[in-house]
C-alpha cells in the first residue's frame, strides 16, 4: 500500500477537544497512523509541539498554535508550520481553519477540506447578530472549499449546503461521520448514572447530550418532558452539556414544576459518557440545524431509540422511522412528547435496530477507508 504523507488541521483535538471536529479528527489521526501513513496534526491551545503515542504504538507528531479564532488560527498555522509540510501529499483541514493553506499554495499539495456544519446552515438557525457576522465568514468559507481540491461532505444535508456555493458535483464527497462501536456499547452497565441521581432501577430516562444553546432547542424537549411527567412520575430527563442557556432552562423546569424530573450534569468527562448513554431509555436532539452530530451515532452504537428533528439528522439514514427512532418537527413539544412515549414503549427492540444501522453505515472504520480512497483519487490525479 502506498504510504501517504498527511497534515490534519482543526482547531479542536484531544485533550484541549470542544465539540466533533476535535472527535473526527483524533480518528482519522489514529486510523491513519495505524495504516502506516505519516501523520501530522496542527491543533491549537497547547503549549509546545508534542509526540502522541497510543498503546497501539503508531505515532504521530501535534503542533500547536496560540489562537482558536478560523482565520488567525489558519495564518498562524501556515506562518508557522508551512516548511514543515511543504512536502505533504495532503492537508486536510476543517471548516475553514485551514484557509490560509489555500493561498500560494504548493502545485505538488492536494488539500482537502471537510465540511461538518456549513456557515449557511447555521446562520439560519441563529438571531439577527450572528446573521450580521456570518456573511464575510459565508464570503472565506466559499473561497476556501473551491480553492480546494476536494470537499468532504458529513452529510447529505452539508452536501446540498454546498451547492449553493457553486461547488461542482464531482468536487463533493460525502462521507459520513462514525461512532467508536467498541467505546459506545450496550453492554457497558454499572448502574452509574442512576447511583449519581439516586433513581430507582425502573425510572425511565431521556437523554440529552450537547451544549445548551439556541440552535440545539433543548427547551423544547423540556417543554416535552412536562407533557410525559403527566403520563409517568418516573420519567426523568437529563442533559448533558452547558452553556448559555442552563440557567434560563433550570428556571423554567422550576416554573413547570419538574426540577426534580430534570437533572443537568453540565460537562461530563469523556470516559463518563458511555456509561450514560448505555443507562438511559432514549435519546433526543431536536436540533434546529446540524451537519451530522457525533452523539445521534454515539447513542445508536450504544442501543438508544433515536428522536430527532430532520436537520439533526443531516438527511442522513441514522433514523429509520418507526424502526429505531422517529423524525419529529422542531419546534413541537406535544409532537415530541408523543414520539418519546412511543420510544420509551419498545426501547430495547429499537435500541438494538440503532446499534445494527452504527454498523452498516457510520462506523470510523468506513470513514477512514472512504477518506483514504479520496486522498488516492486526488494524489493519483496529479
Amino acid at each position: 500500500m502506498e504510504t501517504l504523507s498527511i497534515c490534519l488541521v482543526c482547531a479542536d483535538f484531544p485533550p484541549n477537544q470542544i465539540g466533533g471536529q476535535g472527535i473526527y479528527t483524533y480518528e482519522l489521526a489514529m486510523g491513519l497512523a495505524r495504516k502506516g501513513h505519516d501523520v501530522k496534526v496542527i491543533t491549537s491551545l497547547l503549549k509546545e509541539s508534542v509526540e502522541v503515542k497510543h498503546i497501539t504504538k503508531e505515532q504521530f507528531e501535534v503542533y500547536s498554535v496560540s489562537s482558536r479564532n478560523p482565520l488567525y488560527f489558519s495564518f498562524l498555522a501556515k506562518k508557522n508550520f508551512n516548511n514543515i509540510i511543504k512536502k505533504d501529499d495532503i492537508i486536510h483541514g476543517n471548516d475553514i481553519y485551514y484557509s490560509s493553506f489555500c493561498l500560494r499554495r504548493s502545485k505538488n499539495v492536494k488539500i482537502i477540506g471537510t465540511a461538518h456544519n456549513t456557515y449557511l446552515q447555521r446562520m439560519q438557525s441563529y438571531k439577527s447578530l450572528r446573521k450580521i457576522i456570518y456573511p464575510p465568514l459565508i464570503a472565506i468559507e466559499k473561497r476556501t472549499y473551491l480553492s480546494s481540491d476536494r470537499v468532504i461532505a458529513v452529510s447529505n444535508r452539508t452536501r446540498d449546503a454546498l451547492f449553493r456555493y457553486n461547488l461542482p458535483e464531482s468536487k463533493i464527497s460525502v462521507v459520513y461521520n462514525g461512532a467508536n462501536i467498541e467505546k459506545f456499547n450496550p453492554k457497558i452497565k454499572d448502574n452509574f448514572l442512576r447511583r449519581k441521581l439516586n433513581l430507582s432501577e425502573h425510572s425511565q430516562i431521556v437523554l440529552f447530550v450537547g451544549r445548551l444553546v439556541t440552535r440545539k432547542n433543548p427547551h423544547v424537549l423540556l417543554m416535552a418532558c412536562k407533557e410525559l411527567i403527566k403520563l409517568s412520575s418516573d420519567i426523568h430527563c437529563v442533559f448533558v452539556g452547558k452553556d448559555n442557556l442552563e440557567t434560563k432552562l433550570r428556571k423554567l423546569a422550576s416554573t413547570y414544576k419538574i426540577s426534580k424530573n430534570v437533572h443537568f450534569l453540565g460537562f461530563v468527562p469523556d470516559e463518563d459518557l458511555p456509561k450514560i448513554y448505555s443507562e438511559s431509555n432514549v435519546f433526543v436532539l431536536p436540533s434546529l440545524g446540524e451537519g451530522l452530530p457525533l452523539t445521534l451515532l454515539e447513542a445508536a452504537a450504544s442501543g438508544l431509540p433515536l428522536i430527532a428533528t430532520k436537520d439533526a439528522t443531516g438527511d442522513t439514514p441514522i433514523i429509520m422511522e418507526n424502526k429505531n427512532g422517529y423524525i419529529v418537527r422542531p419546534y413541537d413539544a406535544n409532537d415530541l412528547a408523543w414520539k418519546i412515549w412511543l420510544a420509551l414503549r419498545k426501547h430495547e427492540k429499537m435500541g438494538k435496530s440503532s446499534r445494527r444501522i452504527v454498523m452498516r453505515f457510520f462506523t470510523w472504520e468506513k470513514c477512514l477507508e472512504n477518506v483514504i480512497q479520496i486522498y488516492k483519487s486526488c494524489v493519483n490525479q496529479g
